[in-house]
């Protein structure tokens, strides 16, 4: 049941607004979340899936930009 407290952590952070600080904890956090999906409900772990996939595109964008405002 602790797998709710992740969900509300994360919710209340922005889970798609992540810093490139907070992505290598999101996605730990969102690999439990697909081995608890894989288990229960499947389409959550291809949503999860489809999240972590998202994750270093976001912080390469982060990382580019940060370097050309420089």
């Amino acid at each position: 049941m602790y797998y709710w407290i992740y969900i509300k952590i994360f919710y209340e952070l922005g889970v798609f607004t992540l810093t490139p600080v907070l992505i290598p904890l999101s996605l730990h956090v969102i690999l439990i979340f697909r081995a608890f999906a894989r288990k229960f409900y499947f389409p959550i772990g291809i949503a999860f899936f489809i999240l972590a996939s998202l994750g270093p595109d976001l912080s390469k964008q982060t990382i580019t930009n940060s370097e050309a405002n420089r």
